[in-house]
């Protein structure tokens, strides 16, 4: 839409995307406001729903259609009418459509608005394609492209070629189509706009189709599912599904063509849409047919009958009834195929499209054929010829006229240009006379009046620019306040991610932790045990025996103080980022500490190669053990999906800390189940992950990732299926004395 087109990329973004609160507050507004005030919300609501509610839309638009009337507002009126022409063309009220258009049009040229012109004019054009009078279509785009080439406009260019394309299409000019599609796609490219860059996309795709390019066209097709998926397009989306569900049905992927099919079907339901619906019937019973599935065919096919019925669509109930007739024939049911032939012979009276007529024609015709009712044949075979020439002629003629009007045109250009040559002969005589006497005083007035001119336009220049520009700074404040928003709510979910990762390594560790508290306080148990007994055998009191026991004592106590301080801490939740020097080595024992007796308990070998490392990474310590034991327990979780029940002693993870240049790395390498091929591109997505539900979220490779960006780390993986998997991490190396930010 022309409003949303004009405005910069980032707040098309937040203009396309109001949240339904957004537009339940605008409806509040609405009975109380001021008049301008309710237009500005009527109108907002109405662009918001065209492509998703197009009925809704409408409502609110004729809403403001009329107060724009009441108040006698031009741009209030340029500005709705679009609006009332793409809900209209959405909803197939195409003679609704071109009459707004002819309003907008002769609004537009009585203000001598060039851009205006050009968007009405595409606007025209794309209402008869829709209603399939190519001729006036083409020459309603040629004059819109015309205006944007003069001007630069980029963005409408586009769309306008893009609609060429499309008319050049249907009339089966494929080479021009193509070319179209493709400076059309190129132009949107450059701009980025999504919507339109989708549309060339399905244009595209549907070229392809037609020239049997299945692969090709279902390429651009899938990119243009996804950007109307996501833009919320939802009329435009079944186009995409339609021809995706041909594509399918053509290379013999029935069980895809028959999920876009019924994708399209719950679409075009929720639309509400009833004509379109029975067209999605007729594609589904089709889609049977090509199949030779004809009693699931002919469900469908009554299906669409029935609603274009009850809804009126004469030019659905005659396609349907052609369809029924054929599935009745191919059943041998000649009476069913009777009675349907006898709907279509009296529905053939009421079609208007030339088009569906001929087809309808031609189908009458073959069925009295296959009865050897020669008298009836003959009757549909010549209306048919009668028709088809007819077309043929009709468009011979309209090219005819069109090149007549335009040849009586320059005739009567001519004649003109001669006959004021002729009184500007005239009337030069008399000018020359009062020249001299006139000169001055015109010069002068002139003069004045054009000072006074550019005087005034320059004060309303700066008087707009004024008002633009807080309109752009009113516009970025809210901008930066949503950005800022929305990127603390994402700090925050990051937050909460890391934290319950390090609660679900302590849980998993919790066996190697109780063995490392469990030490001391065996300790701290056999000393008191040796004081009792002291005390009961010798009965008296050795104070340097006692002295000493209890600096043993002390010293266990103090052991588990530190293991207990160390859990705290790293369960903590650090919200602030603090960068310490990290001694790597000693990090790695203190995190070893915790898994030494569990992953003894499970069997598998721990192999520690420690380097000679003189220097340290800057980091926080904590996040480090986080890394360094969640890739540990991944490495465990490998080795015994392997293994399960093998020998122990062929289970193993090697940890190696060395310097690499610059850099301090550490590697973890396990002989587990490894990763294929397929899944090692798709590691560190978040929510990935092979394990079973109960064993893993897909968030550990994530947040590791994350963690180790956050370090400016960077991490690699190889792996190759059931033989191994190896991680390497490598953090730039800081020296002793080097200066530390520690936020």
């Amino acid at each position: 839409m022309k409003k949303i087109i004009s405005l910069s990329a980032g707040l098309l973004l937040v203009f396309c995307l109001f949240s339904q609160n957004e537009i339940d507050s605008l409806k509040e507004i609405l009975s109380n406001a001021p008049a301008e005030n309710q237009f500005e919300s009527l109108n907002k609501i109405s662009e918001n729903m065209i492509f998703s509610k197009p009925q809704e839309s409408l409502i609110y638009a004729e809403k403001a259609y009329k107060i724009a009337r009441n108040l006698n507002n031009n741009k209030y009126l340029l500005d709705i009418y679009d609006n009332l022409i793409e809900a209209n063309v959405e909803l197939y009220n195409l003679e609704i459509a071109e009459k707004y258009c002819r309003e907008a049009l002769q609004l537009a040229e009585k203000l001598k608005n060039e851009k205006e012109i050009a968007f009405y004019s595409d606007l025209m054009g794309t209402v008869k394609m829709k209603a399939e009078d190519y001729a006036t279509s083409l020459s309603n785009f040629r004059k819109a492209l015309e205006i944007e080439k003069k001007n630069g406009f980029e963005r409408r260019m586009a769309s306008t070629l893009n609609n060429i394309g499309a008319v050049n299409l249907k009339t089966g000019h494929m080479d021009k189509a193509l070319a179209n599609f493709l400076e059309s796609l190129r132009i949107k490219e450059k701009i980025g706009d999504e919507r339109q860059i989708a549309s060339s996309q399905l244009n595209i795709g549907s070229f392809l189709l037609r020239q049997k390019k299945y692969r090709e066209a279902e390429e651009y097709l899938n990119k243009a599912e996804k950007s109307f998926s996501h833009l919320n397009s939802q009329v435009r989306l079944g186009n995409v599904l339609a021809l995706q569900s041909i594509v399918y049905r053509e290379t013999g992927e029935f069980s895809k063509a028959e999920a876009k099919l019924k994708k399209l079907l719950e679409l075009r339901k929720s639309i509400g849409n009833k004509q379109n619906i029975a067209i999605t019937y007729n594609k589904i019973g089709l889609f049977y047919f090509a199949q030779n599935k004809f009693g699931k065919s002919i469900f469908y096919f009554k299906k669409a009958f029935e609603l274009a019925q009850k809804s009126g669509y004469e030019n659905g109930v005659s396609i349907a009834a052609i369809h029924l007739v054929r599935a009745f024939q191919n059943l041998n049911q000649p009476q069913k195929a009777a009675f349907y032939f006898q709907v279509l012979r009296k529905s053939t009276d009421k079609i208007k499209d030339r088009e569906i007529l001929l087809g309808n024609y031609q189908s009458i015709y073959e069925y009295y054929d296959k009865l050897n009712n020669a008298p009836q044949t003959l009757r549909y075979l010549k209306k048919y010829i009668a028709l088809k020439d007819s077309i043929q002629n009709l468009e011979k003629e309209k090219y005819i006229e069109k090149l007549q009007m335009k040849y009586e045109t320059e005739k009567k250009e001519k004649e003109i240009e001669l006959l004021n040559r002729d009184k500007q002969i005239q009337t030069l005589a008399f000018s020359r006379q009062k020249f001299v006497r006139n000169t001055f005083i015109v010069g002068f007035i002139i003069l004045l009046i054009l000072v006074i001119i550019i005087l005034r336009i320059k004060q309303k220049q700066l008087a707009a620019q004024k008002r633009v520009e807080a309109e752009i700074k009113k516009m970025n404040r809210e901008l930066e306040k949503r950005v800022q928003t929305e990127l603390k709510k994402r700090e925050e979910q990051q937050q909460l991610l890391i934290q319950k990762s390090k609660l679900e390594s302590l849980g998993k560790l919790a066996a190697g932790i109780a063995h490392e508290i469990n030490q001391p306080l065996t300790r701290l148990s056999l000393g008191v045990d040796n004081i009792l007994y002291k005390i009961k055998k010798d009965k008296r009191f050795d104070l340097d025996y006692i002295k000493k026991k209890c600096d043993t004592f002390l010293e266990n106590i103090v052991r588990i103080q530190n293991i207990i301080e160390h859990i705290r801490t790293f369960s903590r939740d650090q919200k602030s980022t603090t960068f310490d020097r990290i001694d790597i080595n000693r990090t790695v024992k203190d995190a070893l500490k915790f898994i030494e007796t569990q992953y003894k308990n499970h069997g598998i070998n721990l192999e520690l190669h420690l380097g000679k490392i003189d220097g340290f990474i800057l980091g926080n310590k904590f996040k480090l053990e986080q890394i360094f034991l969640n890739l540990l327990t991944n490495a465990r979780d490998a080795i015994e999906e392997k293994f399960k029940d093998a020998e122990f002693s062929k289970n193993k993870i090697v940890i190696r800390i060395f310097r690499e240049a610059d850099k301090i790395c550490f590697e973890i390498e396990d002989n587990g189940c490894g990763i294929s091929n397929e899944n090692l591109k798709k590691v560190f997505d978040p929510f990935f992950t092979t394990k079973p539900i109960e064993k893993g979220t897909g968030l550990g490779l994530s947040i590791i990732y994350g963690l180790v960006q956050e370090m400016k780390g960077e991490i690699k993986i190889q792996s190759k299926e059931n033989k191994f998997t190896k991680i390497k991490i490598s953090f730039p190396k800081i020296g002793k004395k080097e200066k530390v930010n520690r936020t």
